[in-house]
Order: structure tokens, then sequence, then C-alpha cells
């Protein structure tokens, strides 16, 4: 069964016309989502009554976010479709064929590419705020890094003064920025970057190394991997899930090894309909 979940608003309503020529596919179910949460609420359902199906997640990162989490743990495969503004994810799994890969689980929130804290969570938060397109990611960016406070977290009971903190399975994360360029998919653990007690040139300095990739050799950036992790702070803090942010006091992440299969490996007919519509 192929089981196309579109974003009414991916695209600026572009996904919306796939639907016709979606609808003369043969054994294909098609759903258009109504409001948040609701691709994670239908994707549970479907994929209990059709648990072998292709799941076609139609939208952006936080269409995806929500599909992740009601797919877990089920025999079906996803097939992106990259509709959103950022499409992190998409970037790395684009020329797979087929493959499990690892997603992480923080506080019993699914998430397949990165989460974080510190500056890039509160940059995220600011974008997803912001209703004005024009630069929006690069606007924000620049805002954050200029008032950011830095928060005093524990790290598996270790006090930190953070700048940033990204918990990864994916590489890119905030529209392209490669966080993570030694990503592996599939190899049981996380890779976690810190950037702690720096100030704000020196945070500046950092973002610019990110965007040339080589900011894991600079001083003030410490690398490590696990496949769990607490975060503990004493005042609420913001926590991005996939550019879904959340805020508490208290996190814990645990890796779910193979916990999805990304597919690419989807009927001939649908891939014309999607990529050349």
């Amino acid at each position: 069964m192929n089981i196309f979940i579109i974003n009414p608003k991916a695209g600026n309503k572009k996904a919306l016309e796939l639907i016709p020529f979606l609808k003369e596919v043969e054994n294909s179910l098609i759903y258009i989502t109504k409001g948040p949460k609701d691709a994670t609420e239908f994707s549970s359902y479907v994929t209990k009554i059709y648990p072998n199906s292709i799941i076609y997640s139609i939208g952006g990162d936080g269409t995806l976010n929500e599909v992740v989490n009601g797919i877990t743990n089920t025999n079906s495969k996803l097939h992106i479709v990259p509709f959103g503004s950022g499409n992190d994810y998409y970037r790395i799994i684009k020329d797979i064929l087929e493959q499990p890969v690892d997603i992480g689980d923080v506080n019993g929130h699914k998430f397949i590419n990165i989460s974080s804290f510190g500056v890039d969570a509160e940059i995220v938060n600011k974008v997803n705020q912001d209703n004005l397109q024009f630069l929006k990611y690069q606007r924000n960016i620049l805002k954050t890094l200029l008032n950011y406070q830095k928060k005093n977290i524990k790290i598996n009971n270790k006090q930190s003064l953070i700048n940033v903190l990204a918990i990864c399975k994916g590489k890119y994360y905030g529209n392209g920025i490669p966080i993570n360029p030694n990503y592996d998919l599939n190899n049981s653990l996380f890779n976690i970057l810190e950037a702690s007690n720096l100030n704000t040139l020196q945070i500046i300095k950092i973002f610019f190394h990110i965007f040339k990739g080589d900011h894991l050799e600079q001083k003030g950036v410490n690398f490590l991997k696990a496949n769990n992790i607490k975060i503990e702070s004493k005042e609420p803090i913001y926590c991005n899930i996939d550019g879904e942010v959340i805020t508490g006091t208290s996190f814990d992440f645990n890796l779910i090894p193979n916990g999805i299969t990304i597919t690419n490996q989807i009927p001939e007919k649908v891939k014309k309909i999607i990529y050349t519509k």
C-alpha cells in the first residue's frame, strides 16, 4: 500500500497539486493533514492497518518529524518528498536506495535528524515564530547570536555554560548548516557536539567555521559519541527536536538502533508523479 500524507501548506500549497495524479495510483491512500500532530496520529493509525506500507511524508522537516513519531516500530517504510523550506534530512538520504536508520528518543518524542539546545534551539524557536519568509534563517541566526545568554545546564551531571549543544544522527539543520560532518545513519550512536563558555565574538566565529565544515577542529568545541545522554537545567530551556521546539528542565535521550527504514524504491508511476509534476 502507498500511503501519501500531505501537509496542505507545504511548498506554498504546491503539494496539493499532486493529489489528482496520486489518485490514479493503485493500492494507495491519500491523507491531507488538518493541523499540528495530525500526521503523527494518522500515521500511527494507518500503519497498524497496513503494517507493510510505504509511507510518503510530503512536506517539510516538521511533517517528517510527525510522521516518524507515528510509524516507529512498524514494518512500514518511509519515503521523504521534500516540500519544506529546509529539507535537511532529505539532503543526506536522497540517493539511498533502501536502508534502516537509527532514530533518537527524547522524553518519549522521536527524532530522526538532530536535537539541540542553546543558541541554535533559540534560533529555531524564532524562525518558527517568524512569518516573514525573506532570509528567515539568516536574519534569525544573526539576531540570536548577538543577544544570546549562555545556559547553565548539566550534561550527564557535568555542569556547563552552553552556547551550542547538538545531539545528532543527520548532518544538516537550520536549512543546510553542516553541524555534524561525520554523520553515520546507523552506527547505534549519537554524535554529540558541545561548545561552551564562549563570548559573542567567539560563538559567531564558531558558526562561520560550522558553515565551512571545520568547526570540530576549533578551540572550545567538544565532540563525543554515546547512545544516551541526560540534560538538566534549573530553569526551563528550549529543546529543538527536528525543527519542533519544546521546553523543560530535564531531557533523557536514548538511541533506537535501526528504528525506521528509509526507502527510495517506490513505484515508477509514483516517482514520475512526485518528481515531474
